[in-house]
């Protein structure tokens, strides 16, 4: 019993270079390729590649995003790494981004999300009791008629978010103090 249960059970271990290369597999071609180099290779499997990733956990916003929930954005992306970065300029892009506008439940943030900020304004998207929900759903019914597709933001609500984003990169302790502007 005890030889054909060791048989099931393969304990390797890897080098960091076989976890890298299976990382770089997964990142370019997929689960399928990272199986067929485990059978074939004997490099690391999708589980080992899991628990040694790191994984980026972003905040989103449900609403315009406060100084929190950037500044944790930033050291998500920023401040992980303790290796030393050289010094160099950053850039902003924004960009529309075209979604299906239907509401989905997020889990961590207990709340309804995949919809406008435009359209949510004041509205309570956390699910707390069951008057809350009726008045969300009052109001999806009425947003499914106002606005299809919505490109409703105009200038001063873009330059409200770019200039939070801006404040929290400033007094972020990963954002402009740990990388220049």
């Amino acid at each position: 019993m005890k030889d054909a249960s060791a048989s099931f059970l393969k304990v390797r271990s890897y080098a960091e270079n076989d976890i890298d290369m299976a990382m770089v597999m997964f990142r370019t071609g997929g689960h399928k390729l990272v199986y067929a180099a485990n059978r074939g290779l004997g490099l690391p499997s999708m589980t080992m590649i899991r628990s040694k990733a790191q994984i980026t956990h972003l905040l989103p916003s449900l609403e315009l995003p406060t100084f929190r929930k950037l500044t944790h954005n930033i050291t998500e992306i920023f401040g992980k790494s303790r290796i030393p970065l050289p010094l160099c300029g950053h850039s902003i892009l924004i960009d529309e981004i075209a979604t299906e506008e239907r509401p989905v439940f997020i889990k961590w943030l207990n709340s309804v999300g995949g919809l406008c900020r435009e359209h949510t304004k004041g509205l309570d998207l956390r699910m707390t009791n069951v008057p809350v929900l009726h008045n969300l759903a009052d109001a999806l019914f009425k947003l499914i008629f106002a606005a299809g597709t919505c490109k409703k933001e105009k200038a001063p609500e873009c330059v409200e978010l770019i200039q939070a984003l801006l404040d929290s990169w400033r007094e972020s302790p990963d954002g402009e103090k740990r990388h220049i502007p």
